[in-house]
């Protein structure tokens, strides 16, 4: 699908009154739930393969792993069950061994429809400290690597709908020409492999809002969702939409890929324990 049906798509969704919904697909049984229930876009990235082997989403920012071949490879995976919704590809841009132009080509022939930076070193502050972000660009493998891929994929034609992690990076991205982007505002609190430290809801919302001013006063025309910490069920996401203006989607991996099959899977397990046998004394 191309960047203008995918925006259209999106834009038709804004004018009928309803958010856009972007949802984690880490396997392609999520996928195929996600479609049936209406989402927007699927997002595909190394975070979602741990998530859903039932590891924390920060096991997708340490080296197990190569997070742009897994994102090629699972392409066969979820595409095929879902194949009436756009997917983007969730990129480690920083990638040493790889030519990061020619991967926009490969992404492209594999059948997504735009990019996301995930694993993104804007994030790192919240895993490592304060200061790291500062140190990644001091090396050259930061934020500047990741603006320059995003301009590169909008002008081969993909979508672009990065995260930002804070004010900065938000204005900074928003300059830089997304076509959506989302604010960040720390991993999931919620399930059995929720991160244990994020804002309240009442915090994230004051936040999002001087962000959102400072994006508006930047560009415009970009497509702002949310996303993480606290935000992780629907009725958070209807609190943000009542308390902060400009916010028009939301983006759930966690939310809706985890947590919901969580829940539904102890809750089947539990209802099998409770049922009864008669006793067989016999049983050894």
């Amino acid at each position: 699908m191309t960047r203008e049906e995918v925006l259209g798509r999106l834009r038709a969704t804004l004018r009928k009154g309803q958010p856009i919904v972007g949802t984690g697909a880490g396997i392609g049984l999520a996928a195929r739930a996600e479609e049936r229930g209406g989402a927007d876009l699927i997002i595909v990235y190394g975070t979602g393969k741990y998530r859903m082997a039932g590891r924390s989403s920060m096991a997708g920012r340490f080296a197990f792993g190569n997070a742009n071949d897994l994102v090629l490879k699972m392409a066969q995976e979820v595409m095929p069950v879902a194949p009436h919704t756009p997917v983007l590809a969730g990129v480690f841009i920083q990638d040493p061994f790889r030519d990061m132009m020619g991967f926009i080509e490969q992404l492209k022939q594999a059948g997504y429809s735009g990019v996301q930076n995930v694993p993104g070193m804007g994030g790192m502050d919240q895993m490592e400290g304060a200061r790291t972000v500062t140190s990644l660009d001091a090396a050259g493998i930061g934020m500047a690597m990741e603006l320059a891929f995003l301009r590169a994929a909008k002008d081969r034609g993909m979508v672009t709908t990065p995260y930002a992690y804070n004010l900065t990076q938000a204005v900074q991205l928003a300059a830089n020409g997304s076509d959506m982007l989302c604010l960040h505002v720390g991993l999931t609190t919620k399930g059995l492999t929720a991160a244990q430290v994020a804002p309240p809801i009442e915090r994230c919302a004051q936040m999002l809002s001087s962000w959102i001013e400072a994006i508006r006063a930047e560009n415009p025309d970009t497509i702002i969702l949310c996303h993480g910490g606290p935000i992780a069920e629907p009725q958070d996401f209807s609190y943000i939409m009542r308390h902060v203006e400009g916010i028009s989607g939301f983006y759930g991996a966690s939310s809706i890929e985890r947590i919901p099959v969580e829940r539904a899977l102890v809750d089947a397990t539990s209802r099998f324990r409770t049922l009864h046998i008669a006793p067989r004394p016999d049983a050894v």
